[in-house]
């Protein structure tokens, strides 16, 4: 039989289509090799599903005490106990007082190895004596990304204080309480307090002082505990008009030490009265809307009524009588012709029940709009 020239190319056809075919579906033999972009630390596609990489870390570092005077260093193991690469890719840190670092080109850990990471905790970016801090280790581990370590330390004091915490307890309203703060120095240079107060001596707040009074004495040299190592006492007083309610407050002693100008103290404790102000006067700051009212409500289990009202720039007060006189209801606004820009006055508040008056120092916030040009 003759062949034609279109048998030739029909046949030429099936063979060119029956080339690209096997070659299209063979399966290459090993693995293929990675694309570019694609992380080859991460298992590769049809591997075993333990086929992956395992940060095993202690979670808790403590550095103990500290030198105050140069950076403390300490070693923490970070190992892979899985069977692929392990990529540490950054540590992070939530306080530039401690760092976590490994050494160049060490961050990828093999299976089965470890590794060691640098710590270091700077004691004159501490501003006291204890710290406890954070380090985000972020890696190629698919089940624990992300994992944290705390690293505590313990700078060695340049002085201590009793108590830690100022403790008012319970304090019936209208009374006078005093605590003591007693500073004694520890370090080689002795330690002068300088000043004490509610807040920060350098905050931008302008308000006026908290229900405070501070005092500042040096203890007579023939009292201190160890000679040439000064001592001083801080005594507290929360005077009588202070808020009903937990104590929400600190102490700042301001120092000559060079590591830190500021030393926070807590204060805790709660001021009881025969009634109640709701809502509560977060900090004895009532914060009005723009161009609204704010109300306080007093309530009591005995007769209670406002015998009383200050005057504060710019604020009109009303007082509601409840019906049943067992409370009222303080309606404060800002005047109409309040000036733009933001404003605090303190209203005074007298209120009376059981035949007792006990005074309240209202801090009253507000802004006032900005007008029209040519209004």
């Amino acid at each position: 039989m003759r062949l034609r020239a279109g048998h030739i190319v029909f046949a030429l056809i099936a063979l060119v289509t029956a080339f690209v075919v096997v070659v299209t579906t063979r399966v290459p033999s090993g693995d293929p090799a990675p694309d570019a972009g694609v992380d080859a630390t991460l298992p590769p596609a049809g591997s075993a599903p333990d086929e992956k990489a395992v940060l095993e870390i202690d979670r808790e570092m403590d550095f103990g005490t500290i030198p105050r005077t140069e950076p403390a260093h300490r070693t923490l193991p970070v190992c892979n106990r899985g069977k692929r690469p392990l990529v540490i890719r950054d540590i992070q840190t939530s306080c530039a007082c401690t760092r976590g670092e490994l050494p160049a080109g060490k961050n990828v850990i093999p299976p089965g190895g470890c590794a060691d990471v640098r710590v270091t905790v700077y004691p004159n970016r501490i501003f006291g004596f204890k710290s406890v801090k954070t380090l985000t280790f972020m890696s190629n581990d698919p089940v624990n990304p992300s994992v944290t370590v705390d690293v505590a330390a313990t700078v060695d004091p340049e002085f201590s204080l009793e108590p830690e915490t100022l403790d008012f307890g319970t304090v019936e309203k209208g009374t006078e309480t005093r605590r003591t703060l007693r500073l004694t120095t520890l370090a080689e240079e002795p330690v002068t307090v300088t000043a004490a107060g509610d807040r920060m001596p350098d905050a931008a707040d302008t308000a006026p002082p908290g229900p405070w009074r501070h005092e500042i004495e040096k203890v007579p040299e023939a009292d201190w505990k160890v000679p040439g190592k000064p001592e001083w006492l801080i005594h507290v007083t929360l005077e009588g008009w202070a808020l009903p309610g937990p104590l929400e407050s600190a102490v700042f002693l301001s120092t000559d030490v060079k590591r830190f100008p500021h030393f926070r103290v807590p204060v805790t404790g709660e001021v009881r009265a025969p009634y109640t102000l709701s809502p509560e006067v977060s900090a004895g700051m009532l914060a009005l809307p723009p161009g609204q009212s704010a109300s306080v409500a007093v309530r009591a289990e005995a007769p209670v009524s406002c015998t009383g009202t200050g005057e504060a720039s710019g604020l009109a007060v009303v007082v509601q009588p409840d019906g049943d006189g067992l409370g009222f209801r303080l309606e404060v606004s800002a005047a109409p012709d309040t000036p733009p820009g933001r404003h605090e006055e303190t209203l005074p508040v007298d209120i009376s029940t059981g035949g007792k008056t006990y005074q309240e120092r209202l801090r009253v916030r507000w802004f006032g709009a900005a007008r029209p040009a040519g209004g």
